[in-house]
């Protein structure tokens, strides 16, 4: 996916604002809707977004929390809803240099953009936890995450699950 993208955009070094490639506002529907009233500057704000819900006061314990929060991460082009059912893929005869009966898979399209944009670059490993049930058909599906193109994300994985907690 970042492969695709031209010149100094790929690393986010053009990117004005964190958020939606349509809207410009940031987005979080994973514990429930929410969604920045205008564009975001820096990860400061960021984090502090996905720190804050309406009508909950700050404790000490998120205040902690967002202490832990790094704010320097590069920005990166985000799917945003990186999930089995949004991935096209094919399976594809042996490449240069492997046998012809092994078959590796391809993948062909990513669909359903709706989330996409510009986020810190943990934001694809770390949305892409939240779209399945641990206990349902696709326990196994951080086995699958393309963490070669996307990262490996485990701290910054764990603060967010603290957040989850602290949001219910």
């Amino acid at each position: 996916m970042r492969a695709k993208v031209p010149g100094s955009a790929q690393n986010g070094a053009d990117v004005q604002c964190i958020g939606s490639f349509v809207s410009g506002r940031c987005k979080d529907m994973r514990r429930f809707p929410r969604e920045t009233e205008g564009p975001i500057r820096d990860e400061v704000q960021f984090s502090d977004f996905l720190c804050r819900q309406a009508r909950r006061t700050e404790t000490p314990w998120i205040r902690m929390v967002r202490s832990m929060m790094s704010d320097y991460h590069r920005l990166a082009m985000t799917h945003g809803d990186l999930h089995p059912r949004n991935i096209m893929a094919r399976w594809e005869a042996g490449q240069k240099g492997q046998p012809e009966d092994q078959e590796h898979l391809c993948i062909t399209a990513l669909l359903d953009w709706e989330l996409g944009g510009w986020y810190p670059e943990h934001w694809e490993f770390v949305k892409a936890l939240s779209t399945v049930d641990l206990r349902g058909p696709l326990t196994d599906w951080c086995d699958y995450l393309p963490t070669e193109a996307i990262g490996r994300w485990p701290v910054e994985f764990s603060i967010d699950l603290f957040i989850s907690r602290w949001l219910g």
